[in-house]
């Protein structure tokens, strides 16, 4: 069977339930930030990117649920609506700190879980050939969500262990499916997915932007805001810019190894806009050089992983050849992290003066990238299994 339905053959556009399903991940992508703002340490900020990931696979889970079943009915958004509860319980109670609201957290992640379970038991309905994975994938969500309520009955340090075990069970599902299958895994909506991949990018974008500009405004505005806001808008141009020109049109790859840099590469930018836009408000806001230095590196090392998950996210698509455009990305990627720290050697550099350089090189890269591009291009969908 094809590995995706081409926009020729398929093209159901995003339904309206989709995209009222995506307003928890935008307080999800507030709550974080909020946390990360208000406590910027190492230590939190491994943390939040943890709980940012848990919250992005299972939109990314709950999305290949639309994406293979179309139906818009009353089961489908009773679903929807219980996984929107949860999850919203779920990021805010996250968001705390690790260990605070412990009983909320499992209960509200077991949730979550179900609602998955129910998702692909839907699917299994509505695609009785493939009745074999969805079937194993009921079991596996069903088997997590059990192990989430498992951990509130044992001492808080051994939880933890739990929970691995439910998270150990997802992946080796997921593993042994995709590792020993052949041509029983659904097929891709290519259309659908990609315009859900950009939209969630969309959001993540306009967040980014609605902190800053939301931080700017609360008490006496002055003209770091304006700078800080206005370097921003320009940063958030140069990735809609890299990304919208090129991702969303190359496709999906035939193998699942490229697929895998595709879906992954989404997860790395989006984390790294929300950096970009947690740095920029931290060096709005510090007073002490040595503060305001630390936060200009912290936005170039945000703005590093935005080009390191557009290098993956592209070697994930079609676009052919796709060597320059990986190596042009990695490369600013590498300049942009090593920036901060090396201006900071300068004493004569303004740490505001490094969010300007960045803003300029990130336009540039646009224009390159864009040159690039019109020597490539795009490869129609193979015919090879699917990876979901």
């Amino acid at each position: 069977m094809s590995s995706s339905v081409s926009p020729q053959e398929r093209q159901i556009p995003v339904k309206w339930l989709e995209l009222f399903y995506d307003l928890v991940f935008v307080a999800a992508v507030v709550t974080f930030s909020d946390a990360l703002t208000h406590a910027p340490s190492y230590s939190n900020l491994v943390w939040v990117v943890s709980a940012f990931a848990i919250v992005w696979l299972v939109w990314f889970g709950t999305t290949f649920g639309f994406n293979r079943d179309h139906r818009d009915e009353e089961q489908a958004r009773a679903l929807v609506v219980v996984q929107m509860a949860a999850l919203s319980t779920f990021a805010i109670a996250l968001g705390e700190g690790p260990g605070e609201h412990r009983v909320i957290v499992a209960t509200s992640f077991a949730v979550i879980l179900l609602t998955l379970a129910g998702m692909n038991a839907r699917s299994m309905s509505a695609l009785p050939e493939f009745a074999s994975f969805f079937r194993l994938r009921v079991g596996a969500f069903l088997a997590a969500s059990a192990c989430s309520l498992l951990s509130l009955l044992v001492p808080l340090r051994v939880d933890v262990y739990v929970w691995c075990a439910g998270l150990v069970i997802l992946a080796g599902v997921w593993t042994y499916q995709h590792a020993t299958s052949r041509g029983n895994i659904p097929p891709i909506d290519e259309h659908h997915l990609s315009e859900r991949l950009g939209l969630l990018t969309i959001i993540v974008l306009g967040e980014s932007l609605v902190k800053l500009s939301i931080v700017a405004s609360t008490g006496t505005m002055d003209a770091i805001d304006i700078e800080v806001a206005l370097t921003m808008f320009v940063c958030l141009f140069g990735v809609f810019w890299a990304y919208f020109d090129d991702v969303p049109v190359a496709g999906l790859a035939a193998t699942r190894l490229r697929r895998a840099s595709l879906f992954s590469g989404h997860l790395v930018l989006q984390v790294g806009c929300v950096g970009l836009a947690i740095g920029l408000v931290v060096l709005s806001e510090e007073t002490t050089v040595r503060a305001a230095w630390t936060a200009a590196s912290f936005a170039c090392y945000s703005v590093a992983a935005i080009y390191v998950g557009l290098a993956l996210a592209g070697l994930g698509g079609r676009r052919e050849p796709i060597r320059a455009l990986t190596v042009l990305r990695l490369g600013t990627a590498v300049f942009i992290a090593c920036l901060g720290p090396v201006m900071r050697l300068g004493a004569w550099t303004d740490p505001n003066a490094v969010a300007f350089i960045v803003a300029a090189l990130m336009v540039v890269h646009g224009g390159i990238a864009d040159r690039f591009r019109d020597h490539t291009t795009v490869a129609a969908p193979a015919e090879e299994p699917a990876a979901s």
